[in-house]
């Protein structure tokens, strides 16, 4: 038997045999001589927490991360179960990309889960071989997704849903942009304005998940939100009528407790993210939001870059923050300064 003392908040001590949790009791003095003891110090115990959006990098941009450090990090961070996003290079359209990442993950030491590409190549011009990748790999499967971009063909997005139904979700990086801003580094607003950036709109991501959420009206199957920024986005979620059908969603922790006000002294490149960092009044509504069971789940988007990419001036910095290690404990101490 082991014994884990001196477990923070509740001042609560636990037993467990191998795998297994035989007792949650209170700490006191009783005898334990018996038991190998580890004092954890007013730690926190909790069961593997999952990831269902992480860019690994892998295979293409290694000098990023790869596989293993992204595992590691996971595990740093107290995930069990994270799932790798398809914007690799080559993107995961392919059986043989997919090969070869289910060859890198079966050491793992975290459980990896994939979501390969809506479209060949994540042009949003062509469907992947749904059913040949799903009968070769489907133990390995969570959904689909051309994340990073906006898989935004009607027509084709029904004939997705035709296929998959409710058992796999389209997972949409909700951002209908225009070529102009495409390429904005910040929210559009009194921020982006006062840099002479040009901006992501709200609107961008209000008009995505319309385009989805039309589609879906008409079909069946199961759309999945990812990162959710906007009051606007959600409203349109939380006034669908389903109809049977399934939509889901997801914030991001800088979503939740981040906004534009971070930039009004200095523009940092390690908050440069998309979709950027949205109004107060949006990063409140994300909260709320999922408070009351609209917004599904936290996921960290979790996309590392090199200090390179990162050290850059603003405007030409990658997008993206590496969270894994840091998400948990930066959502708990914000939940702990009142934001429950």
């Amino acid at each position: 038997m082991i014994l884990l003392k001196g477990l923070s908040k509740f001042n609560q001590d636990i037993i467990y045999d191998n795998k297994n949790i035989v007792n949650i009791k209170k700490s006191s003095d009783e005898n334990y001589e018996s038991y190998d003891q580890i004092d954890v110090g007013g730690r926190v115990v909790f069961p593997g927490l999952i990831d269902i959006h992480v860019h690994f990098r892998d295979p293409g941009e290694t000098y990023k991360e790869d596989i293993y450090s992204g595992a590691s990090a996971a595990a740093k961070g107290g995930y069990t179960t994270v799932v790798m996003m398809p914007n690799s290079n080559p993107p995961m359209d392919s059986e043989e990309t997919i090969d070869f990442i289910n060859e890198s993950i079966k050491d793992s030491k975290i459980n990896i889960y994939i979501s390969p590409c809506i479209s060949k190549g994540r042009k949003g011009k062509e469907l992947v071989d749904f059913e040949g990748l799903i009968n070769k790999f489907e133990d390995i499967i969570f959904g689909f997704s051309d994340d990073g971009d906006f898989f935004d063909d009607q027509k084709l997005l029904a004939n997705a849903l035709g296929i998959l139904g409710k058992n796999f979700p389209l997972m949409q990086h909700p951002e209908l942009l225009t070529n102009h801003n495409y390429h904005g580094a910040i929210n559009e607003g009194k921020i982006s304005e006062k840099y002479n950036l040009i901006g992501r709109p709200a609107s961008a991501e209000i008009n995505a998940v319309k385009n989805n959420l039309e589609v879906l009206s008409n079909n069946s199957g199961w759309i999945h939100f990812q990162h959710l920024s906007t009051e606007g986005a959600i409203k349109e979620i939380s006034s669908f009528n389903f109809n049977n059908n399934k939509v889901t969603s997801e914030v991001t922790p800088h979503h939740l407790f981040l906004d534009e006000e971070e930039f009004e002294c200095s523009l940092d490149p390690k908050l440069k993210v998309n979709p950027p960092i949205r109004t107060i009044k949006d990063k409140d509504y994300c909260l709320k939001s999922l408070k009351d069971g609209i917004v599904d789940v936290i996921a960290s988007d979790h996309a590392p870059h090199s200090h390179q990419d990162k050290e850059n001036e603003f405007k030409e910095c990658m997008s993206g923050i590496s969270w894994l290690e840091n998400a948990f404990g930066f959502v708990s101490k914000m939940q702990a300064m009142n934001f429950q």
